[in-house]
C-alpha cells in the first residue's frame, strides 16, 4: 500500500513500521508495571469500568494534588490513588496527609501537583535532607511488603504493618545504634507487643544497598567466654541484658 511506511534493503520491503499500534501499545503495557512493583499497584491500574481499558487507549498518570502543608506533611485532595493507598489518613488528621517519604513513594507512579511554588520547593528541600528515609520507605514497601506508617510516638522511624487492619509488627530504627538505643530500641518494641527492626546501609555505601535486621534482648551472664560472674555476697550469678541481631529476609 501506498500509505505504508516500510523499511527497504535491496528493493525487498520488510516488517512495516508503525502500522502494528495495538502491538506496540500492548507492548507498553506489559512493560510499564515493572519499573517498581507495589503491593497496591496492581489494585490501581485495575480500577475503573475494565471494558477494554488499557488496550485500545492510552491513560494519563493518575494525579495526586497537593494543596498545603502542616508543619512536615502535606495536604492533599482525596482522590481515587490516595483511597488505595491507606497510609495517607493520619490519626487526629482529617482528610488525607501524607509525609515526604510516602509523597516521594507515590511520585514513582503517579503525577504530583502543587498548588504554590513554595510548597513544591519545600518538598524538594525535605527529599534531600530526608533522602535516605525516602530509600529506606521505598525499600521496605516493595522488597519486605510492609505497610509504613511514622512511629515518632515510639521513638522510632516507621511502624510497619502486614495488615494496616491488625497490630503493627516492628517498630523500624534506623542504624547503625548504640547499644544503649538498641536496648531501648527492644524494650520499647516489647512493651507494645512488636520487633525491633533496624535499617543500615552497607559498609561499602556507594552500592546503595540496605541491611535489615530484628534486634532481639535476652539475659545473659556478664562474664567472658559465657561464664557468669558470682559475688562475694551470696554466691548470686550476675546477669547482663544481652542483644542479637537476625538478618531479615526479604519476601
Amino acid at each position: 500500500m501506498k500509505n505504508d511506511v516500510s523499511l527497504k534493503k535491496d528493493g525487498v520491503s520488510t516488517f512495516p513500521l508503525f502500522t502494528q499500534p495495538v502491538h506496540l501499545l500492548l507492548i507498553f503495557i506489559y512493560i510499564s508495571p515493572h519499573r517498581g512493583v507495589c503491593c497496591w499497584r496492581p489494585t490501581l491500574m485495575a480500577s475503573g469500568s475494565g471494558r477494554g481499558e488499557g488496550v485500545g487507549e492510552h491513560r494519563p498518570n493518575p494525579i495526586v494534588r497537593v494543596v498545603g502543608v502542616n508543619g512536615p506533611l502535606f495536604v492533599c485532595e482525596d482522590s481515587s490513588v490516595l483511597s488505595k493507598f491507606p497510609q495517607m489518613y493520619k490519626k487526629d488528621y482529617s482528610g488525607p496527609h501524607l509525609g515526604v517519604e510516602e509523597l516521594e513513594y507515590l511520585s514513582e507512579f503517579v503525577s504530583i501537583e502543587f498548588i504554590t511554588a513554595e510548597d513544591r520547593q519545600y518538598w524538594a528541600s525535605l527529599r534531600m535532607r530526608h533522602e535516605f528515609s525516602c530509600r529506606v520507605y521505598r525499600h521496605l514497601t516493595d522488597k519486605m511488603g510492609l505497610f509504613l506508617r511514622h512511629g515518632s510516638q515510639f521513638g522510632a522511624a516507621f511502624i510497619g504493618y502486614r495488615d494496616l487492619k491488625d497490630h503493627g509488627n516492628c517498630l523500624v530504627y534506623f542504624g547503625p545504634l548504640s547499644q544503649l538505643s538498641a536496648t531501648a530500641a527492644a524494650r520499647v518494641a516489647a512493651s507494645v507487643g512488636k520487633e525491633a527492626w533496624v535499617v543500615e546501609e552497607f559498609p561499602i555505601k556507594a552500592t546503595g544497598c540496605l541491611s535489615v535486621s530484628k534486634i532481639e534482648s535476652y539475659w545473659g551472664p556478664s562474664g567472658q567466654g559465657g561464664n557468669s560472674v558470682c559475688g562475694d555476697k551470696g554466691g548470686k550469678c550476675v546477669k547482663k541484658r544481652r542483644l542479637s541481631y537476625t538478618p531479615i529476609v526479604q519476601l
